[in-house]
Parts: structure tokens; sequence; C-alpha cells
């Protein structure tokens, strides 16, 4: 296991005081005064959140590459079918892989009295705007065709995929549940 000695983390108090604080320290909140030791967070779950988000922006990335590779493909009939299935392997395991953190890295960030809240809105989100993006795509593929679609679609996820790994928040967190010493 990494040595975290050292590595600042944010501990948020229940009052909403905000410490900076390197990991195996004490801290007191200014406001309430309660104190905190970052010493008593476990190391495997702040190295497991960091291992979840570098998963969740390769997966990203691989179903991006899998949107293009739609695009692209062509040839005799046996070498797109052969490319085709490649591509949706590469296509449905960055979307597992992605599914699996997405879900693990949210689940461990929000307190457990918002985790039924959270997951509602997520599910009302997603299950919404698939119909939005099926007239979408649909009216993309109908004005600039099926490959062209394809190709805009990989081009798009790859640069939304840049965006998430520049600035999402979730790139930031370093926010752990420290316990209180009192």
């Amino acid at each position: 296991m990494r040595n975290v000695r050292g590595a600042q983390i944010t501990v948020r108090c229940d009052c909403g005081g905000v410490g900076y604080v390197p990991y195996g320290e004490r801290w007191e909140c200014a406001t309430c005064h309660r104190r905190w030791n970052t010493g008593q967070i476990p190391a495997e779950e702040y190295w497991g959140i960091m291992r979840d988000m570098r998963r969740m922006r390769i997966s990203v990335i691989l179903t991006a590459l899998a949107w293009q590779a739609f695009g692209l493909i062509g040839g005799p009939v046996w070498m797109a079918t052969l490319l085709l299935g490649a591509a949706m392997f590469m296509f449905d395991f960055g979307g597992v892989l992605y599914g699996i953190n997405y879900l693990s890295l949210r689940q461990a960030i929000t307190p457990d009295r918002l985790l039924g809240r959270m997951t509602a809105t997520m599910r009302f989100l997603t299950v919404a705007m698939a119909p939005i993006g099926s007239l979408v795509g649909g009216v993309l593929a109908t004005v600039i065709g099926l490959r062209g679609t394809l190709l805009t679609v990989g081009v798009l996820g790859l640069v939304l995929a840049g965006a998430a790994v520049l600035w999402s928040p979730v790139r930031r967190h370093r926010a752990l549940p420290a316990v209180s010493v009192e």
C-alpha cells in the first residue's frame, strides 16, 4: 500500500468549516473548535477513489474511440464484420468500466442521507436525455449521413472526455470522511 502521509486533503466540518490538512495530521475547526484526525482515514479508501477516477477517464476515452471506429469501418464484408466486433467490444468494455467506477465513486463521495435522492436524480437525467439524444442523432444522420454522424459523435466524445479530465471537480476531489476525535 502506498504511503499517503503528507498528501493534502480537504476536511469539511459539520458546521461548514473547511480545512486543508496533510494526511495523518490533526485539524481543529476554527468555527466550532471540533477536532479531526485525518490519520484515521483509511489510505485504501483514498487510493480507491483516485483509482476509480483514472478508470473513469480511460473508459470515456475508450467509448469515444469506439464511436470513431464505427464511423471508419469499411472494406470487405468479412473485414468490416471483424472490425465492427472489435469496435463493439471496445465500446462495451469502456461503457461497463465507466458504469462500475462511476457508481462506486458517486456512492463513495455522497453522504448516506443523500444517496437515494442522488441516485433518483441521476437516473431521471439519464433517461430524460435518451429521447433528446435520439432525435438529435436522427436529424444529424439525415443531414450529414450515418458515417458522418458516427464520426461527429466520436469527436464530440473525445472533446468531452478531455474537458472532463481538465475541468471536472471530481478530478480535484480530495475530501474524505475524516474521523472526529470527539
